[in-house]
């Protein structure tokens, strides 16, 4: 049998890709019409990130199950900013505000795939503003977004591109929320660990309010805190990630393994974020923080930036299971 492997299959209308290595045995599942979404990584048989019952489900709710693209990432207040000295204006997706972008949602189209002993498994997906005429209407500018997902060693690696093709500068914000499944029973010995360096107030709304401060709860993430002591009244925390920190970790210390999620350099910002909705934790890296370009804070401490023409972000992410 061929180590690794890349399967093609329909379902619930959507055409999916299975991504084997049989060695270990690890799989992964892609539905690129419905936002390139990895919605399903297991090794071993421990499930990473959670997935739904039916594909269909990613349809009608995009952001919450596996590791759904966020451009921007969470919300944008009345859908509008300033960037360069222009207007800005995005749909309005959620009540009176504009939350998590389109790119979770729209298809992607894809433009090579296979499986490789020198390289393992992979998909290579493609989602260009000039395809979509509202977007690049709203963002001014041409974005181009190459990203590949490649299963290799037992290890889920994202390769991500983006490329402003326009003769302007565009306003640039990325995120990732993957879904980290807590194993039922397993939650008391379940923990959270995210070098954080400070935290950013946030309101009701989920707004930053204010200058980030060094407080308690970056202390106790920076340690490692367990699943159910996530201070009471609030399912999330923004931080700014430690100096040099390129990784954050949820441990199983009852089933003895823990899941690494390397983010690299680029996303210095991180929402921690329990949801009511299942059993798991979202670590959500960000290049930049909620409503950068909103706020009145400097833009070398929120992160907010433009791509300027020709310009390419580059990145890699990787997700592994390791025994302890």
């Amino acid at each position: 049998m061929t180590r690794y492997q890349l399967a093609e299959r329909k379902v619930d209308d959507y055409i999916t890709y299975v991504l084997t290595d049989a060695e270990y045995p690890a799989e992964a599942h892609l539905v690129p019409g419905l936002g390139n979404n990895l919605f399903r990584f297991s090794v071993n048989n421990q499930e990473v990130f959670v997935s739904p019952e039916k594909i269909s489900m990613i349809r009608d709710a995009s952001a919450r199950f596996g590791n759904p693209i966020l451009f921007p990432p969470n919300k944008i207040r009345h859908g509008s900013f300033s960037f360069n000295g222009k207007k800005y204006q995005l749909g309005l997706n959620k009540g009176e505000h504009h939350s998590h972008g389109e790119l979770r949602v729209r298809a992607w189209n894809v433009i090579d795939r296979g499986a490789k002993a020198d390289r393992g498994a992979f998909v290579v997906s493609e989602f260009d503003f000039a395809d979509h005429p509202d977007l690049l209407e709203a963002f001014q500018a041409r974005l181009v977004f190459r990203f590949t997902y490649v299963l290799q060693d037992g290890v889920l690696r994202l390769e991500g591109e983006v490329k402003n093709e326009s003769a302007v500068a565009a306003p640039f914000m990325l995120g990732f929320h993957p879904y980290f499944h807590v194993k039922q029973g397993h939650e008391q010995q379940t923990i959270m660990q995210v070098s954080s360096k400070l935290e950013w107030p946030v309101n009701e709304e989920g707004f930053v309010d204010g200058s980030p401060t060094s407080t308690d709860l970056c202390q106790q993430l920076t340690k490692g805190l367990a699943y159910p002591d996530m201070p009471k009244g609030r399912d999330h925390a923004f931080v700014t990630v430690g100096n040099g920190t390129t990784s954050c970790e949820l441990i199983d210390q009852q089933e003895s393994h823990k899941i690494v999620y390397e983010f690299g350099d680029q996303f210095p910002f991180m929402l921690v974020f329990q949801p009511s909705w299942n059993n798991s934790v979202s670590l959500e890296p960000y290049t930049a923080v909620t409503d950068a370009f909103n706020l009145d804070v400097a833009a070398e401490q929120t992160g907010a930036r433009g791509l300027e023409p020709g310009e390419q972000f580059v990145f890699t992410h990787t997700f592994r299971v390791e025994k302890l």
